[in-house]
């Protein structure tokens, strides 16, 4: 019983925190403790959103260091766009619209 609560604060601070390596390690470590797979299906969650955003993140910033390599009005405006929304910091995306 111990092991399970102490696994289960454990994904709740993972959660709570939004710890990567800590929600990595909560999953298994809850599943062998007996945690609820309600707790263990949200660490699943929040780590699949985290990479879906740290891809999202990834192809934004190839398509602005793309596009800036090769610059044209399009590929730089859609390259912008596409940062902007992924959360991509300014200085990053400052360069692209210089350019454009």
């Amino acid at each position: 019983e111990t092991k399970r609560r102490d696994a289960r604060r454990a994904a709740e601070a993972a959660l709570e925190a939004l710890d990567v390596a800590a929600l990595q390690a909560a999953i298994p470590t809850g599943e062998a403790a007996g945690v609820q797979e309600e707790i263990l299906r949200k660490c699943s969650e929040a780590l699949e959103q985290w990479e879906r955003q740290s891809l999202h993140k990834a192809l934004a910033w190839a398509a602005v260091d793309a596009a800036l390599r090769q610059p044209s009005v399009e590929a730089l405006t859609s390259a912008v766009a596409a940062g902007a929304e992924a959360g991509i910091a300014e200085a990053v995306l400052q360069p692209a619209r210089v350019a454009l």
